[in-house]
């Protein structure tokens, strides 16, 4: 019997991958492999602390806000009881945080800390804190990522 590999799917997440709408799949594998920084094949907690580095300087960050960056993504990968997502954040492979994020969608918990994280992520990007993003702070988040630029007005508006 060949030896599974580190990033294979079991006959279970296969299953439950096939189930999930194609629509909802790709947009989740989009945001997993956009995190995924070192290309590790799962967005974990390194990736989520690189980003966070990386906001601080593409944005030029410093003092309070960059602290406010680098507590704001300590929080998403906080291993908790109280974290309905930590199945996804514990995951090592994008098989793993898919069948995860598709298990704990409907948890109304998981639906109110999703909420919170990108209302977070608003604020922090924010950094005037006049409850409304420039296009030029927007592209503080779009350069962390390194995505196409000729999509980013699209996005934003």
């Amino acid at each position: 019997m060949a030896e599974k590999t580190e990033n294979s799917c079991d006959d279970k997440q296969v299953s439950e991958i096939r189930q999930m709408p194609n629509l909802w799949l790709r947009k989740l594998a989009t945001i997993l492999f956009v995190w995924d920084l070192d290309n590790d094949g799962y967005a974990g907690n390194d990736d989520m602390m690189n980003i966070a580095d990386k906001i601080i300087q593409v944005g030029n960050f410093n003092g309070k806000s960059g602290d406010n960056i680098i507590n704001f993504y300590r929080d998403i990968i906080k291993h908790t009881s109280d974290n309905p997502s930590s199945e996804v954040v514990k995951a090592t492979s994008l098989s793993e945080q898919l069948v995860a994020a598709w298990r704990v969608k409907d948890n109304p918990d998981t639906v109110k800390l999703w909420c919170k994280v990108y209302s977070d992520m608003f604020k922090v990007i924010d950094f005037n804190a006049t409850g409304f993003l420039t296009f030029d702070q927007y592209l503080v988040f779009w350069n962390t990522f390194n995505l196409d630029r000729r999509f980013a007005k699209m996005q934003f508006d």
